[in-house]
């Protein structure tokens, strides 16, 4: 099923191609051979660890990499308020960094070319539009791959700038809530399981 429907697209919208309003830093695992590439490392890499870890904005990494590692395995500072978006393995993942940071080879980072046309905030709206034409043309070999030349070629439509901040906007209010709701089911999960052990081990009783 169709995220959109294409039939009700505002005509003045245009359809461009990620490649031409994006451009994208692939990333790198630094030598684990090479302890001095994660020694006192003070520079965030991203992996999608981190999303399972924190959820898809990310403000911090669970592993960090020194200058030494960055220099020499040749890796790229992404910029904060960047799509990160996976091409590989767990295809389509994606997550919204704030910070600076660098990533593993399985996530392409989407830098928008100009900002005054291109929200990243928007791209990180429709981020679970990418996710589905990802899955769509995904090669098939031992596990799910797009290569950058296929990622760029992925067209998507382009409101005005106005437009998309409105979008971004009505879509990260409801991601708020989502996330508050996803919050709250977990704190009652969890008290449903301390009330289970208390109730089943009869340090509770319940008896009036």
């Amino acid at each position: 099923m169709a995220i959109i429907n294409t039939k009700t697209i505002p005509k003045e919208w245009k359809k461009v191609r990620l490649g031409d309003v994006c451009n994208f830093i692939n990333g790198k695992t630094p030598l684990r051979s090479r302890s001095e590439y994660w020694q006192n490392g003070n520079i965030p890499w991203f992996t999608v660890d981190d999303i399972r870890t924190q959820g898809r904005i990310i403000t911090k990494t669970n592993q960090l990499i020194s200058e030494i590692g960055l220099k020499e395995s040749g890796l790229k500072i992404v910029p904060k308020d960047t799509l990160l978006l996976c091409c590989t393995a767990s295809i389509g993942e994606y997550a919204f960094t704030k910070i600076e940071l660098t990533t593993n080879q399985q996530f392409n980072a989407l830098v928008s070319k100009d900002k005054n046309k291109l929200s990243p905030y928007y791209l990180y709206a429709i981020a679970p539009i990418l996710k589905k034409q990802l899955e769509n043309i995904m090669g098939t070999t031992t596990f799910g791959f797009v290569s950058l030349g296929k990622l760029g070629l992925i067209e998507i439509f382009l409101p005005s700038l106005n437009e998309q901040t409105k979008i971004s906007e009505i879509l990260s209010e409801v991601d708020n809530k989502i996330n508050i709701n996803k919050q709250i089911k977990n704190k009652l999960a969890e008290l449903k399981k301390g009330l289970m052990r208390d109730l089943l081990s009869g340090r509770v009783r319940t008896e009036v």
